[in-house]
């Protein structure tokens, strides 16, 4: 929305500063194109060269009103360049179909999730559902040979979200939206509760990795739960996610976001 404002703007400011020199470049011929001062000099034999000057001013406004296009497609396209992986799914604008997004309750990218979202679905082609960290919210691990989730009361939430997506909405694809700078992970990811390591002791790349590789895992067991999904409101019912699609997503600090993981359900 904004990006085409931009564009609007400046082709807006284009023609107004256009009509401007070639309204004063009448002004100053008389009106019909025609100097006195140049017709008086002519009579004389003598040329004045202010005919020409005013072309020149008209000259100038033409070239400053296609700069202002130029400088506003610019924009357009510096708006558009954060989304390194949105073009793949633009055909969805078309089909009406929605998605099912789960991003950070982090405020620094409230806005811009929104705003990606929008750009790889349209609008209001996208349910969102927040959640802190969401990698690590639904992610697996192993306690005594037994698979549980970090947060269950967070899966749980996520997976009727999702239920209801589908079933109202016929949500054909899950996307995770994962942040550089995530405090959820500065608060959970930590040796006391099974990890390895603790977040806040790596440097800023192997933190990164970190959060990518526990997206992948993530999204793939979250392939292997809904697969075996069985509807738990309505005996018998043939509500399934076969066919959804499940799209991992990071995005640093600048606002870049990076697809890391994508799975078939």
């Amino acid at each position: 929305m904004y990006e085409n404002f931009n564009i609007t703007l400046f082709i807006v400011a284009g023609i107004i500063i256009y009509f401007y020199f070639k309204n004063d470049n009448n002004n100053q011929l008389g009106g019909n194109g025609t100097s006195s001062e140049f017709s008086s000099s002519e009579s004389s034999g003598e040329l004045s060269d202010k005919p020409f000057k005013y072309k020149k001013a008209t000259i100038y406004g033409g070239g400053v009103f296609l700069l202002l296009i130029v400088i506003g497609v610019i924009f357009y396209y510096i708006g558009n360049s954060n989304c390194e992986e949105c073009n793949h799914l633009s055909t969805n604008k078309s089909n009406n179909k929605v998605a099912y997004a789960t991003n950070c309750i982090d405020l620094r990218f409230i806005d811009e999730s929104h705003t990606f979202l929008e750009k790889m679905f349209g609008k209001n082609s996208y349910e969102s559902f927040v959640v802190p960290g969401p990698s690590l919210a639904l992610y697996t691990k192993t306690v005594d040979n037994n698979k549980v989730k970090l947060d269950d009361d967070f899966y749980k939430a996520w997976i009727k979200g999702l239920y209801f997506a589908r079933k109202l909405h016929n949500a054909e694809f899950i996307v995770l939206i994962d942040h550089e700078d995530c405090g959820y992970y500065k608060e959970r990811y930590k040796t006391d509760n099974g990890f390895n390591k603790n977040f806040t002791d790596l440097n800023n790349s192997e933190k990164i990795s970190i959060q990518n590789n526990t997206m992948k895992e993530t999204i793939d067991q979250l392939v292997v739960d809904l697969r075996q999904f069985k509807d738990p409101y309505v005996p018998n019912s043939d509500l399934n996610f076969n066919g959804m699609k499940i799209y991992g997503y990071f995005v640093n600090l600048d606002g870049i976001y990076t697809k890391v993981y994508e799975r078939d359900i």
